[in-house]
């Protein structure tokens, strides 16, 4: 499930986090930056989070609390997951501050409070909507000033019916044409076409096709609210029940495998989470990052990721080595100088060895007093820092100084997030609470007393939190599981 969530997060935050073509310097017009939000991109951010994150956290929390999350340990309760996911989201949005001050970015109030009443639909259910439907129903919320044919810096654009690509605003496809990701107004790509959500009671051949809190029941897309008096399959029944006789029964929480879970349940590996070797091929993981490399978590197994000129697998992932083409989305060599940047396993733009992605080109690492790549890579002795005008290479900074991530603090320093200064790295033992403040060699853990503090970083079979010493990864190792919705995957 780590895979899964990490993907529902990135939808949560989707329109905040979207890479956007970084450094351009196009023309746009100079009225823009006399807007509201590039005179104070702060207030652009702050009204955001406030607008947005925060509602959006409250309904997922809500609902994840509603449908009996609390068994699955990550879940602490429903302020612990609002404050996590507020936090991911503000993250999201902080990145963009750069584009508003450059006036490139407007904000649709209207957008944002119809986004969150879809959103709210998710009540109806306990699962996790598709990353698709967010993107169809969100995608306006935050777009580039950009027109069709026009210059543009940032993923959507023309009023949110356009698609941003190579700096040119393009029309997104309608209704009933061909399609490769997004399409305008509330159509989803399904099967390379555009559709239209299908609102209740609508016909529909798969949970996909319905609108958010739907599901695909017999033929029509319903809310799944009560168990019938007689069941043909679990797929009758309500999430957590299972068909027995012709009757809806209540499954057992715990598992060892899906087919023991209730309707619309996984069985979720319990967390003891310690640091062992990367899985082989054909061993047993919940997230490709568990595997070996030149290997891909498939359906819980680790296989073989794809080889030079071979389709990348879930668009992301290849062989040892290997990068994903963004245009081919074919499997090859890392980009040299002057090619397009690639897509790395994690998702990010990446380019070969020495190199930086700037304006989606693959070009000689920065220094300082020039605009950061899209990877935030600078020279020796700069870091990456998030200005108003833009994100630009320059000096590192020590004690005290003014900072918006860890990449502009010199190496003994932290970004603290809560006041945007650097600050010292913290000693052993000391309360840590982002993951970023301990000094080399250490890394934020429970202390098994309720407090993370700075902890050295653990070895072999150690209890872990995400990072263990070099070649060792953070793996669940418990064999038993507990059945829960797929709601519950919001937090870890």
């Amino acid at each position: 499930m780590r895979s899964n969530i990490s993907l529902f997060l990135l939808s949560v935050i989707l329109i905040f986090g979207c890479p956007p073509f970084e450094s351009r310097d196009y023309p746009y017009n100079s009225d823009f930056k006399n807007t509201d939000w590039a005179k104070n991109p702060d207030k652009a951010i702050e009204y955001l989070v406030n607008s947005y994150c925060v509602p959006a956290a409250e309904v997922l929390c809500g609902t994840a609390d509603d449908c009996g999350c609390q068994k699955y340990p990550p879940f602490v309760s429903f302020e612990h997951c609002k404050e996590y996911l507020i936090e991911r989201c503000k993250e999201g949005a902080s990145s963009l501050k750069g584009l508003f001050s450059d006036g490139r970015l407007e904000i649709s109030p209207s957008e944002i409070e119809g986004c969150i009443e879809r959103i709210k639909k998710i009540g109806q259910s306990c699962d996790i909507p598709d990353g698709k439907k967010l993107d169809t129903v969100c995608k306006k919320m935050v777009y580039d000033r950009g027109n069709l044919g026009e210059q543009c810096t940032y993923m959507i654009c023309n009023k949110g019916n356009g698609l941003c690509k190579d700096g040119v605003c393009l029309r997104l496809p309608s209704e009933s044409e061909s399609c490769e990701g997004l399409c305008t107004d509330e159509n989803i790509c399904i099967d390379g076409k555009c559709k239209k959500l299908v609102s209740e009671n609508g016909e529909c051949n798969n949970d996909l096709e319905c609108d958010i809190g739907l599901v695909c029941k017999n033929g029509s897309c319903s809310i799944l609210n009560e168990n019938p008096i007689v069941c043909h399959t679990s797929a009758d029944c309500l999430w957590g029940y299972i068909c027995k006789n012709g009757v809806c029964l209540e499954a057992e929480d715990r598992c060892i495998a899906e087919n023991t879970c209730g309707n619309r349940e996984e069985c979720v590996l319990l967390s003891e989470y310690r640091c062992r070797l990367p899985s082989l091929e054909n061993e047993l993981c919940s997230s490709s990052d568990e595997c070996d490399d030149g290997l891909y978590c498939n359906k819980g197994k680790c296989v073989r990721a794809p080889e030079r000129e071979e389709k990348c697998a879930d668009g992301i992932y290849c062989g040892k080595s290997l990068v994903c083409n963004q245009e081919s989305l074919l499997c090859d060599d890392p980009p040299s100088r002057g090619a397009q940047c690639a897509i790395g396993k994690n998702g990010m733009l990446i380019c070969g060895e020495g190199l930086s992605c700037i304006e989606n080109i693959c070009s000689d690492i920065p220094g300082i007093g020039m605009k950061c790549g899209a990877d935030f890579k600078c020279e020796e002795g700069a870091g990456c820092d998030f200005k108003e005008n833009g994100s630009f290479c320059d000096k590192l900074r020590g004690e005290g100084e003014k900072c918006m991530a860890d990449h502009i603090c010199d190496r003994e320093y932290f970004c603290n997030y809560s006041e945007n200064k650097c600050r010292k790295r913290l000693e052993r033992e000391s309360e840590c609470k982002y993951g970023n403040e301990c000094k080399e060699g250490f890394t934020c853990l429970n202390n098994n007393s309720g407090k993370f503090v700075c902890s050295p970083i653990p070895d072999y079979d150690e209890s872990c939190f995400d990072k263990c010493k070099e070649g060792l990864i953070c793996k669940n190792v418990t064999s038993e599981g507990v059945c829960v919705p797929t709601i519950c995957g919001i937090v870890r």
